[in-house]
């Protein structure tokens, strides 16, 4: 008897098929909840076994994650470095500004507390 390749067994067939579902049509978007094991099963005419095994080799991979009681989920890919880098550097460059606006409104503030203390009478002190 000859020995299948590991592509051939039915759980990676059916795992490479979600796998250009979730990322290539976009069948399956991130966050989105994937059918249970019977469905995916049944629409696929395979094992509920082999349903569940296709999933797991997909959650080994990081494209999903197994939630006990409630299903397998689409994860949310992760941004590039260089999305990541522009996306941190914009935020800080406001966060930076408006720093900035709040200095210059806390020194309008001490000169105006400033100015209307030089307007008291001086403190006569105990009497």
């Amino acid at each position: 008897m000859a020995k299948r390749d590991d592509d051939q067994l039915p759980s990676r067939r059916l795992a490479a098929l979600l796998r250009a579902e979730i990322g290539e049509s976009g069948r399956y978007a991130a966050g989105e909840r994937l059918p249970s094991y019977r469905q995916l099963a049944v629409e696929h005419g395979v094992a509920v076994n082999t349903a569940s095994a296709a999933v797991q080799l997909l959650a080994n991979e990081g494209l999903v994650e197994i939630r006990a009681a409630s299903g397998a989920y689409v994860c949310v890919p992760p941004a590039d470095d260089e999305t990541e880098r522009r996306d941190l550097r914009t935020e800080l460059v406001k966060l930076h500004e408006r720093l900035g606006e709040a200095r210059s409104e806390l020194d309008t503030a001490e000169q105006i507390a400033r100015d209307l203390l030089k307007r008291l009478p001086p403190d006569e002190g105990p009497h």
